[in-house]
């Protein structure tokens, strides 16, 4: 292991016990393992369903947590604050944020636990970020940013996990709507089919379904949108069937 990650390890190990907030994502999944390295049961994970959850992040904090050992407490944001989320603000993604944190410093209050993780690292960018305030001012922990972690060094440890499967860098369903748009559980299910039909008859594992003016702008990598263009009438079939037009970004995503 490299001599970062010891070090990190160390200083998980001295706090005992942990709530991670696990999303099923790169940073979440590496802090988790280390977690479950250096704490054994003792580091719990602990995951918000949202309505704004896709169909593939779910699959993938079944996927990795079943992989990796460790179970997942569970929880279900409520009906009134998921409501203020999905009023689409620009302060989505603070709001989302503080609702996850403030619902695993319950948990933790609960077991008894005087430390919750966050998976943030020194590349992560504070404006961009915004959920990162909401960490800040409720007292989250960012082991990664502590101990100097990047987004690099963190690839890297996930990589030499070799999980079976690929880690799919997935979003939110929210940011697929423009912000001011109000959203709701149905326009949120209706994007998260397209994304689930798109992959199903493409094959590419990235896909992004952002709305513009009744018109759904379909984004992958940029290896794979020749791949889009070859289905484009399959594509244009799923995004009409779900009340919708569409095409595709010819620019390659970048998260």
């Amino acid at each position: 292991m490299d001599t970062g990650f010891e070090a990190l390890r160390d200083h998980i190990a001295s706090m005992g016990k942990v709530v991670v907030c696990f999303s099923g994502g790169l940073d979440s999944t590496a802090l988790m393992d280390i977690c479950k390295r250096a704490l054994g049961d003792d580091a719990i994970a602990f995951y918000l369903s949202t309505p704004m959850e896709s169909e593939l992040t779910a699959s993938m904090v079944d996927r990795i947590s079943g992989h990796l050992g460790f179970d997942v407490i569970r929880c279900v944001m409520d009906d009134r604050l998921s409501g203020i989320v999905l009023q689409n603000r620009t302060d989505r993604c603070y709001l989302c944020k503080k609702t996850i944190y403030s619902e695993a410093l319950d948990l933790a209050h609960e077991l008894g636990i005087k430390h919750v993780l966050c998976g943030d690292n020194v590349d992560d960018d504070p404006n961009d970020r915004p959920g990162m305030r909401a960490g800040k001012e409720l007292g989250v922990e960012s082991p990664f940013r502590d101990m100097g972690i990047g987004r690099r060094e963190i690839e890297s440890y996930v990589n030499d996990l070799a999980l079976p499967f690929p880690m799919v860098k997935e979003t939110c369903l929210l940011m697929s709507i423009p912000i001011g748009v109000e959203a709701d559980d149905i326009l949120l299910e209706r994007i998260n089919r397209i994304e689930s039909g798109i992959r199903l008859a493409t094959g590419a594992e990235l896909i992004r379904a952002r709305l513009k003016e009744g018109t759904i702008m379909v984004q992958t990598v940029e290896n794979s949108i020749a791949t889009l263009l070859e289905h484009m009438s399959e594509i244009e079939d799923i995004c009409k069937k779900e009340g919708f037009g569409a095409e595709i970004v010819r620019t390659g995503y970048v998260g």
